[in-house]
């Protein structure tokens, strides 16, 4: 017997469109909702095709019987799995509140057409035996039937999208927006260590406190400016946490450098505040991406 396909959506420019990059590097994308219920009405014609293929075998060619005389009761099975189909697959876009209806008003008349044309087949063309070879002719139709309602029943929620959602051309120019606000924030905090603690005698503490202060505030400030427009402000106030946490992670920074300190003692200090400035970065456009992904999918 003919084994079967597993149906997976391909990927292609219109998802391009509305993934999200995953952390500062791009490479890696949080999937959207579409193309998650995609692989799961993929997953639901699978599962009917497995039943077809069992009801065939012990229905329409049961052992000892002639087709022709159980075509009623394999056309009724086939019937309740098509049923069953349509339910998973409305299951499946119930987190799509605006598009999922309409969606699933589109495939299920596809489905209502594909049962169709499967009970056409089995009274009009019945397998001509029980045996395999038989089974497998028949088999031949069907399946293609199958599988051309599910790839076009996959590409349909695969697609599916919204008029106003962020795209990620408009992720990646907020990204890079917030990686250039904490390079200039290292910098600065660079140059602050270096003029105020390091390069003078005694260290002047007090003007490093002013100077990575207004350098916070400069970071603050880029980062809210680099959020798209459309986003709730629960972005915003997520997004600046993220600063303010770095802000305290490095005021508890101990063993501050002075002029009479190593380099080493130096490199060490300047090494873990930009470290931790790389995490608290991630971190920003981490919680972007999220907020994006929340924002987008809200709209389908």
């Amino acid at each position: 017997m003919r084994k079967t396909r597993n149906f997976r959506p391909e990927a292609g420019d219109v998802l391009e469109d509305r993934t999200v990059p995953s952390g500062t590097g791009f490479g890696n994308f949080v999937t959207p909702l579409p193309a998650q219920d995609a692989a799961a009405v993929a997953r639901a014609f699978n599962t009917f095709e497995r039943t077809y293929l069992t009801d065939v075998k012990t229905i329409l060619a049961a052992p000892g019987t002639t087709p022709s005389a159980n075509v009623s009761a394999f056309n009724t099975a086939v019937g309740s799995a098509i049923n069953d189909l349509n339910a998973s697959i409305k299951n499946s876009l119930a987190n799509l509140p605006k598009t999922g209806p309409g969606l699933y008003t589109t495939i299920s008349g596809e489905t209502a057409a594909l049962q169709t044309t499967l009970a056409s087949q089995a009274t009009t063309t019945p397998p001509t035996g029980t045996t395999n070879a038989a089974l497998r002719a028949f088999n031949l139709g069907a399946l293609r039937a199958i599988e051309t309602t599910a790839r076009q029943a996959v590409g349909q929620v695969f697609n599916d999208t919204a008029t106003n959602v962020i795209t990620t051309s408009t992720l990646r120019t907020s990204a890079r927006s917030i990686d250039t606000a904490y390079q200039a924030f290292r910098t600065a905090y660079r140059t602050a260590v270096n003029t105020d603690l390091v390069q003078v005698t005694p260290s002047n503490t007090a003007k490093f406190a002013t100077d990575v202060q207004a350098a916070f505030t400069a970071l603050q400030s880029a980062v809210t400016a680099a959020i798209p427009a459309g986003l709730p402000s629960s972005a915003a106030t997520t997004l600046t946490a993220d600063v303010t946490r770095l802000q305290t992670q490095l005021n508890g920074l101990t063993s501050t450098p002075t002029s009479t300190s190593s380099r080493l003692a130096k490199a060490l200090f300047l090494a873990r505040a930009e470290g931790a400035s790389y995490l608290a970065e991630a971190r920003t456009v981490f919680d972007l991406t999220s907020a994006v992904q929340t924002y987008n999918n809200a709209q389908l």
